[in-house]
Order: C-alpha cells, then sequence, then structure tokens
C-alpha cells in the first residue's frame, strides 16, 4: 500500500486510520460525519463490520513452506534451502555439490523407504481404470449423447422471435373490409 502523507484534521485522521487499520489514539468525535468515520476505523474500513482492509493486520495469514506470506517474498524466502542446495544469481535452484546426497526421511519414514500408493495420494496399481466409454456407469449428472441428439439440438431454429422474420407468413388483412365474410354478419 502507498505511503499516504500524515492526516491533517480530525475528519483525515478518521480516514487515515480506516485505511491503514489503526484503531486506537482516536479523538472523540464532534459530528455525525466524524463518528460515522471512526466507526468505520474502528471496524477496519468497512466491508461488514469487525474486519480489516489492511491485510497485515489479518491473523492467521496463509503460509507456504511454513512462511507467511506477508510483505514482499521472494522465491528464495518461500523455498526451503540448504543440504546441498542454493540459488544461483539467476535465482534458480541448483545443487551445490557438497552435502551428503542422503536423504534422512520421506513421508516420515527413516532408512531404506519404500513408498506405497497410499504414501503419495495415489491409487493403487491393481485399480481398474476405464478404457472405453461403454465401461463407466452413467448417472444424473453424467451422461453420453448420441449423435440423433446432437444433431437434434444442432438442428434448433435460429428464429430471432420478431414476426417480420418469419418466413411463409399469412397474408392478415389490416381492416375488416378486407375479410371475406362467409357467415351474414
Amino acid at each position: 500500500m502507498a505511503d499516504l502523507p500524515n492526516p491533517k484534521g480530525r475528519k483525515e485522521l478518521y480516514e487515515y486510520n480506516a485505511t491503514q487499520g489503526i484503531t486506537t489514539d482516536m479523538p472523540d468525535p464532534k459530528s455525525r460525519e466524524e463518528l460515522y468515520l471512526k466507526t468505520l476505523a474502528e471496524q477496519g474500513g468497512g466491508g461488514g463490520g469487525g474486519g480489516t482492509t489492511n491485510y497485515n493486520a489479518l491473523s492467521n495469514k496463509p503460509k507456504i513452506n511454513n512462511v507467511e506470506l506477508s510483505g514482499n517474498k521472494t522465491t528464495q524466502d518461500l523455498i526451503p534451502i540448504g543440504n546441498g542446495l542454493k540459488f544461483n544469481e539467476e535465482g534458480e535452484l541448483e545443487s551445490t555439490g557438497s552435502g551428503s546426497g542422503v536423504v534422512e526421511s520421506v513421508n516420515g519414514k527413516t532408512g531404506e523407504v519404500t513408498l506405497n500408493a497410499q504414501d503419495v495420494g495415489a491409487l493403487p496399481a491393481d485399480t481398474p481404470i476405464p478404457e472405453n466409454l461403454s465401461d463407466l456407469e452413467e448417472d444424473s449428472t453424467h451422461r453420453t449423447v448420441t449423435d440423433t441428439e446432437k444433431s437434434t439440438w444442432n438442428g434448433k431454429s435460429d428464429f430471432s422471435g420478431d414476426y417480420g422474420d418469419l418466413t411463409n407468413k399469412p397474408d392478415i388483412p389490416s381492416n375488416t373490409s378486407d375479410l371475406t365474410n362467409d357467415s351474414g354478419f
């Protein structure tokens, strides 16, 4: 967020505090407008009350590799390095050529580790994977469509809904005298 100049006057102080998430040390309001602005500042700038528009004032911010996402983080800040790894001048991760290269644990397992499908969140090797559409079961939200159904949908009318766009319109007389009176009226 850009740095704002120091506020001049009470109104600017309340507005400044609202944008910066500052909720303390505000003078008592002397007008309805100042009361409104002070209330907004105390609620973090509005937006439903009780919250904040100031990211830095949030609690429980998201994290990557246990590094809280605040301020300007670089790749180097977010990726744990060491044990034979470093970032080069281009910011790429590379080996230092040092380190033992020995992995001490994988998924909490130590020693000679063999991971199974469950360890890495994969399906077991014996899980049948359908090869043909006919191997799948339809349900109310997942259905196949026949070529005939597609053709019917694709052959729908492109009529605009405007009477003037109709073809083969009937000739409708605009005067009743143009009608044939076959009922004797």
